[in-house]
């Protein structure tokens, strides 16, 4: 008999236990251009943040990102 009340839940979830459709969370525009983007170690904090603001980025506010590194940024590092 399976104790229903050690379920472990896969996913990611709101703050009020909702899970959230990965599908559904927007892609800002900065992303494109963005050092980080489709990069395996950086795809999870990058969903999180957008996960954040999806209801900002729905209503057309500005996405903030402080881990933003432009692709071909001249500043030297």
């Amino acid at each position: 008999m399976k104790d229903e009340s050690r379920t472990i839940m896969n996913g990611y979830f709101s703050d009020d236990g909702k899970e959230i459709n990965l599908l559904i969370v927007p892609l800002p525009s900065l992303c494109n251009s963005c050092l980080k983007f489709n990069k395996a170690t950086e795809e999870i904090p990058c969903l999180l943040n957008r996960m954040d603001q999806m209801e900002e980025i729905r209503r057309g506010a500005m996405f903030c990102c402080f881990a933003y590194e432009l692709i071909d940024s001249p500043v030297d590092k």
